[in-house]
């Protein structure tokens, strides 16, 4: 438990230290899984062995009857009175090579029928776009990529997907696209030469021309009718540009609505810089506008908390002494201006509110505040959470040991340290301590959100029991229910998802040790 973690010999040294001398026999001769199976144990080849015949075995490579009665048990994990080559991986002996093999050769075949399962649904998905919209970078633009950023996540690409109609196996197909792990994908992984393509004209754009809409109104369109048609782009693209491309398949690339010419702004998705007029567009004012209220509130409310904080200490004592005194977790707009007027602040209350409330939700909360401190809180009322059933029994084992009714930061410092809480103790201690005294009450130690005994009585009774004491009690209660040793329900509860061969060493958290104790 000190390395912060829990396994089968911290939990039953004494069995784990038989199943390690079992391993370490056969280790030291070199001996797989198989081999001792089939040369020392199965040499009937019954596929299964009693306990006269396990213990008899072993006994003849010179293991007393005291080291082979309890072994037994500890293998047999489904109390059948038998033991298999299954059960016997527990301890983690090496197998067979050819056993590896055989799980290799599995490996690839598994893989290379995913690779076939990919390469088929994405000829699928990319057949299926070239006739929707008649060709992949049409399609990018106008059903795939709905946001115009470039890239789409697994969720976006799924929703886009049923979008446009298609109705194969997404998992695959994402799976084929983002075949080096990638969280994104963009138009070169559906279409790389067409990607390509755009990459390459634009680059070669930008190397003589310094806007798109230079390149427009100087070579595409030369009558200034807003528009250049795909006869005119191929004899800029030869005699103007002479870029040396396949200015055909570009400009089907550019031309997404599929009327034979294209606009400067259907040439946008070339993503090259536009022409920054001198004038500021409407569009750019209400920004600006909206930039400097967002600035204004952001101010007012480093204001608000600097004045909360010479008053009362920090921001949690602030909030649960003016601001949420009921302890009811939020506020709406006119309590809010109420509590503001109540402490005496003169600032814009609507400026501070829209900064605070920036969700839009129509209340604000202890988060919008501090969001750090309500992490401390949650934190650690989360660790407590792990260990405790209720505050009471909480407050009793470990933080009030002394049965005082209240909790000095020394004492609240090393149960900290006992849950192997990370953060700041000193700055948790301030928070909680909505009085200032310096001391900690089970009453101040409601705002974490834990429940309260029902029984205070049994909470105490739990406080007083000791290390040792709880340790007895738990090993009765599994060799009870189970009937048999503490190695099988390790094993089953425990190491449900691990592998047979690691049960021995595995091991887990204290936090997934409690999840699983109270599951």
């Amino acid at each position: 438990v000190a390395e912060g973690s829990i396994g089968l010999r911290a939990l039953d040294p004494e069995a784990a230290r038989r199943l390690g001398d079992f391993r370490s026999f056969f280790d030291a001769r070199s001996m797989t899984l198989e081999d001792v199976w089939e040369w020392v144990l199965d040499t009937e080849r019954t596929g299964k062995l009693s306990r006269d015949v396990f213990n008899a075995r072993m006994m003849g490579l010179g293991w007393s009857y005291e080291e082979v009665k309890p072994l037994f048990a500890l293998f047999d994990v489904d109390g059948q009175q038998d033991v298999t080559m299954d059960e016997l991986e527990l301890v983690g002996l090496p197998r067979r090579p050819v056993e590896k093999e055989r799980k290799v050769s599995r490996r690839l075949a598994n893989k290379e029928k995913e690779r076939e399962a990919c390469q088929k649904v994405l000829v699928e998905f990319i057949g299926y776009l070239n006739r929707s919209y008649g060709n992949i970078v049409r399609a990018w633009r106008l059903g795939l990529d709905a946001d115009g950023d470039g890239r789409l996540t697994f969720q976006e690409f799924c929703n886009a997907c049923k979008k446009v109609g298609f109705r194969g196996r997404q998992k695959t197909l994402w799976r084929a696209l983002c075949a080096k792990g990638n969280s994104s994908i963009g138009l070169g992984e559906l279409d790389p030469e067409a990607f390509q393509i755009l990459e390459d004209f634009r680059t070669f754009l930008e190397e003589n021309y310094r806007t798109l809409d230079d390149v427009f109104e100087r070579v595409l369109d030369a009558d200034r009718s807003g528009r250049c048609t795909q006869e005119e782009f191929l004899v800029a693209c030869r005699d103007k540009l002479e870029w040396t491309g396949n200015a055909r398949k570009l400009f089907g690339y550019l031309d997404i609505s599929m009327r034979r010419d294209v606009t400067i702004d259907e040439m946008e998705f070339l993503g090259m810089r536009r022409r920054v007029l001198d004038r500021k567009s409407v569009k750019q004012q209400i920004l600006e506008r909206q930039a400097k209220d967002r600035a204004e509130a952001d101010a007012m409310l480093g204001r608000f908390r600097s004045l909360l904080s010479q008053r009362y200490g920090n921001l949690v004592r602030a909030w649960r002494t003016l601001l949420d005194p009921t302890g009811e977790g939020k506020l709406q707009f006119t309590e809010f201006c109420a509590r503001c007027r109540q402490v005496g602040f003169q600032g814009n209350l609507k400026a501070l509110w829209i900064s605070l409330d920036a969700d839009d939700t129509g209340t604000v909360e202890l988060r919008e505040l501090d969001g750090d401190a309500v992490a401390h809180l949650e934190d650690f009322g989360s660790t407590l959470n792990v260990f405790f059933d209720d505050l009471d029994t909480a407050w009793s084992c470990c933080l009030d040991t002394d049965n005082s009714g209240k909790v000095t930061f020394e004492e609240f410092q090393s149960c900290c340290r006992i849950l192997g809480y990370r953060r700041d103790p000193r700055a948790l201690f301030r928070y909680l301590d909505v009085t200032a005294e310096g001391t900690l009450l089970i009453t101040e130690m409601e705002a974490l959100g834990l429940p309260r005994a029902k029984n205070r009585e049994l909470a105490l009774q739990l406080a007083r029991m000791r290390g040792h004491e709880a340790r007895s009690e738990f090993e009765v209660f599994l060799t009870t229910k189970y009937h048999t040793s503490i190695v099988y329900p390790w094993r089953r509860e425990f190491c449900s998802q691990v592998p047979p061969e690691d049960h021995l060493d595995h091991s887990i958290s204290a936090e997934e040790f409690c999840r699983k104790c109270r599951a």
